[in-house]
């Protein structure tokens, strides 16, 4: 379960965005689940996208325990030609194997499709 995040109001283009996710385990986990965060423009482009196994040091999704708090720090370097203008920075999950991303539900449990949109962000030239 995703609790929250922090992350930069803003970048300039060849720079660097910091995004930091806060995940809660609700319950243990048998796959390992890569993170995905996409930095995407106006049109829907990816200028920016980390992807990797969560938490610094790694702490695979297999290693969590029911009600532990992983912090899970992301640095996405924004594409040097971006223009500039508002973006939004897209999250989620997916099996590496299958590269299948794992649906997203709200508090009610009503699915929002495979990804977390959050909060726009401006980049500058």
């Amino acid at each position: 379960q995703l609790l929250g995040y922090d992350m930069d109001k803003g970048a300039r283009a060849g720079a660097t965005l910091r995004l930091t996710l806060y995940w809660q385990c609700v319950a243990e986990m048998t796959e390992s689940y890569t993170v995905f965060t996409h930095l995407l423009d106006s049109d829907d482009v990816t200028r920016g996208q980390r992807d990797r196994l969560p938490g610094v040091p790694e702490a695979p999704t297999t290693s969590w325990i029911e009600g532990e708090v992983i912090t899970d720090p992301y640095e996405i370097a924004v594409d040097p030609a971006a223009p500039g203008g508002e973006y939004v920075v897209e999250i989620g999950m997916y099996a590496a194997a299958t590269m299948k991303r794992l649906p997203v539900y709200d508090a009610q449990g009503a699915s929002q499709g495979e990804r977390v949109l959050l909060e726009p962000v401006e980049v500058d030239r």
